[in-house]
């Protein structure tokens, strides 16, 4: 039952979910504020509301939030759904795509002296772009061109950005200010959260002025910077979410080397900052494109854990240990410029060893088959 404040989400991911032990109803939903109005005898009958109070371990409430990577919510179902109408937690399953949440959520449960939810993690995303990249090759029989071709590269990394997420415009900054925004194919422009580098570059300022030298490095570029014209790609509409694969976009993969891949998430101060995974880390594995995660760090941990391999040896992934987000963030800045010298034998090298971790990691996308994770 689609239960939303604000949109009908409908995940791909939940219809593939079986439990074979229980009875079961299926609650989806976006943000957790929801639970607030909703009364779960409106919806659910007596007889199955008591088993869940009565800790029938045969009966269970389903809660899908897969398409999110909210710890937030939490409070809204212990409150609102476990304490005030009196479900036992036991009885509970989460079904979230925020890797980190077990942790919050045994301090949750803790507080409240009760036994702690149960968690899934539902790779909606990932489920999503192998059903859209099978549609593609097999239904349009679209074939996408080659990457990683031994040539020469006009451009050796894609980036691509929608809204303005703090970390978003503030790595872009970092790019033009260190004069390699011009070696990538760099998409940045208005979107539908009316972001504005006048409003961003004071959080960029606040972020930035424990690192005096790097600072003033961006402040020296503060005028290019504001006053950079958007920068398109495939489209100059930025409004639209652009999560399925499409056959057009296989020429920015074709013609660069590597991929910047702006997550949802970044920076930790942020009320919502779990490691999650959208169709953005899937898409480079769909089109044989190695990747860094400009992501919260534990991020390549977390996709090892669903089976695929990282570019560890070829790409410098310390990246992904550095807790502290700026120097993450300037890690990243660092290891882009490193790739990108990359020339002669080197670089053929590099694409040839490369190739074979992509090719890896696209058969395991083709072939995947569980999509739900205990944690």
């Amino acid at each position: 039952m689609p239960v939303d404040h604000e949109l009908n989400t409908n995940p791909a991911v939940i219809v593939n979910k079986h439990f074979h032990d229980a009875d079961y109803y299926v609650f989806e939903f976006r943000e957790g504020a929801v639970w607030l109005d909703i009364n779960l005898e409106d919806y659910v009958p007596a007889d199955f509301l008591q088993r869940l109070r009565n800790g029938d371990s045969t009966a269970k409430l389903i809660l899908s939030n897969s398409h999110e990577g909210y710890t937030g919510i939490l409070d809204y179902l212990y409150d609102e759904v476990a304490i005030r109408q009196n479900i036992a937690t036991q009885n509970i399953v989460l079904i979230t795509g925020a890797f980190d949440i077990k942790l919050v959520n045994e301090l949750k449960a803790n507080d409240r002296g009760v036994p702690p939810i149960n968690i899934e993690i539902g790779m909606d995303f990932e489920l999503a772009t192998q059903e859209h990249l099978q549609y593609q090759l097999e239904e349009l029989e679209i074939k996408f061109p080659p990457t990683l071709e031994d040539k020469n590269y006009i451009h050796s990394y894609l980036n691509l950005n929608r809204r303005w997420r703090m970390h978003r415009p503030m790595f872009v900054a970092l790019l033009l200010s260190h004069g390699i925004i011009d070696r990538g194919l760099v998409s940045f422009g208005p979107s539908d959260d009316n972001g504005d580098w006048h409003e961003v570059w004071i959080e960029i300022e606040n972020l930035m002025k424990d690192f005096p030298l790097d600072y003033e490095y961006v402040s020296a570029h503060k005028n290019k910077i504001i006053n950079m014209p958007p920068r398109y790609l495939d489209t100059e509409e930025l409004v639209t979410n652009r999560a399925k694969i499409e056959g057009n976009e296989g020429w920015m993969y074709a013609n660069t080397y590597f991929s910047l891949v702006s997550e949802t998430h970044f920076f930790n101060h942020m009320p919502e900052h779990s490691v999650f995974f959208s169709e953005k880390v899937f898409k480079p594995i769909a089109f044989k494109h190695p990747f860094i995660l400009i992501a919260p760090p534990g991020s390549l941990t977390a996709l090892k854990s669903l089976g695929y391999k990282t570019f560890s040896g070829l790409i410098n992934e310390d990246y992904d240990k550095e807790r502290n987000d700026v120097k993450r963030m300037l890690a990243i800045l660092e290891e882009t410029k490193r790739l990108d010298a990359l020339h002669g034998d080197e670089l053929s090298e590099w694409l040839a060893k490369a190739k074979e971790i992509c090719e890896y990691n696209y058969a395991l996308l083709r072939t995947k088959d569980t999509w739900f994770h205990q944690y």
